[in-house]
């Protein structure tokens, strides 16, 4: 059942008119680099770039948080298994932005994933605007 939540929470954010910015980060935040989870077992780069930000950032907010069943693992013992699994289950550059900004001391979970958003958010906005001057310039070069 646990594994069935990012194709669903796709369908649900399908017919949504701004779904094309977080349907990737939904549906495949689960996916690792190495192919070895779920639900399509992409590989690498075939991981988009979204899910693998979120990725990261569910993974230390799971280790982070207390359950009813366990306690919550101290931030630095988080940060040393994100750094044992890059190129594995994370994503070796994100892995690296995401244990530097951890170093620098940011109090909370929620500052570390607000700081990837940022940039996760720039690199979006700069494939957007990529895209937008490419058809500008295939536009003026057909005239």
């Amino acid at each position: 059942m646990i594994q069935t939540h990012p194709e669903l929470g796709g369908r649900l954010l399908a017919g949504h008119p701004l779904a094309h910015w977080a349907i990737d980060a939904v549906r495949s935040h689960h996916e690792r680099p190495d192919g070895q989870d779920y639900p399509d077992g992409l590989v690498g780069d075939a991981v988009p770039h979204a899910a693998r930000v979120v990725g990261i950032c569910d993974a230390f907010d799971a280790m982070t948080s207390r359950r009813r069943y366990r306690v919550a693992m101290p931030v630095p013992q988080a940060l040393g298994h994100i750094a044992g699994a890059l190129g594995r289950q994370f994503d070796v550059p994100l892995g690296h932005h995401f244990l530097a900004l951890g170093a620098v001391g940011l109090p909370t979970v929620h500052d570390v994933a607000d700081q990837l958003f940022a940039y996760l958010t720039m690199v979006e906005g700069l494939k957007l605007a990529a895209q937008t001057f490419s058809k500008d310039v295939k536009q003026l070069s057909c005239c």
